[in-house]
């Protein structure tokens, strides 16, 4: 079943009077369960549209669609609810908030929903259980290893049941040991919870795993 498509995407960025080309006419769908990746050197594009696909940024040309949802006709406010509820963020520097412990960063996007404390409590804790970091709940992210943040990060990616994980470089500042084992825990929970994860990266570690390569370069797709 179709979980994602991308139709002729276009992206330029303005440097001065200079008009670079980010991503050219791109076209290619994503399975539901998908453990896909977007792959190619830096500068081929693939932050660009994961970022579009994410709703952070908006195409120049073509169209997203996430089921039969398309994606750059949302306004602003959809878009930032479309994000909450459906779209789950793995980021390669963590981004979890330094004045939370582990267990409030995992809850804080259920927060956000409105989600009553200990409703989101229990399901926070329920997910760190199963990824096997509950005793990190009372830690603050200074307290932890960088592995076990981006853990951290993927719980808080998965505690909203989103239709997709979107991860840009997730194992970039983990060692070896630390990556094979973030990776074996999104590969359990991809099939556990029938989630669809999207990758971009340039780490072997990531592509070996991956069911799928969608390979970049200079904004074009190379081979799908």
């Amino acid at each position: 079943m179709e979980l994602i498509r991308v139709n002729h995407l276009k992206k330029d960025y303005q440097q001065g009077v200079l008009k670079i080309p980010a991503v050219r006419g791109v076209s290619f769908s994503i399975q539901k369960g998908d453990f896909a990746a977007l792959v190619g050197p830096s500068g081929s594009g693939k932050t660009t549209l994961l970022n579009m696909i994410g709703v952070l940024d908006t195409p120049d040309e073509g169209e997203i669609f996430l089921e039969d949802q398309c994606l750059n006709t949302l306004k602003e406010k959809e878009k930032t609810r479309f994000r909450l509820y459906h779209i789950g963020f793995v980021f390669q520097f963590y981004n979890l908030i330094p004045v939370f412990t582990a267990l409030e960063n995992v809850e804080y996007t259920l927060m956000l929903q409105g989600m009553d404390k200990k409703t989101r409590q229990e399901k926070a804790l329920s997910l760190m259980s199963e990824m096997r970091i509950e005793e990190l709940k009372n830690r603050f992210p200074r307290e932890l290893s960088g592995g076990q943040q981006q853990r951290v990060a993927v719980v808080r990616a998965l505690v909203s049941n989103p239709k997709v994980v979107l991860a840009d470089e997730p194992t970039a500042n983990l060692d070896s040991e630390s990556a094979d084992i973030l990776l074996d825990i999104m590969q359990e929970m991809a099939v556990k919870k029938e989630t669809t994860f999207l990758f971009s990266t340039h780490d072997k570690r990531v592509m070996d795993r991956a069911k799928r390569l969608i390979r970049l370069r200079d904004g074009r797709l190379e081979e799908n």
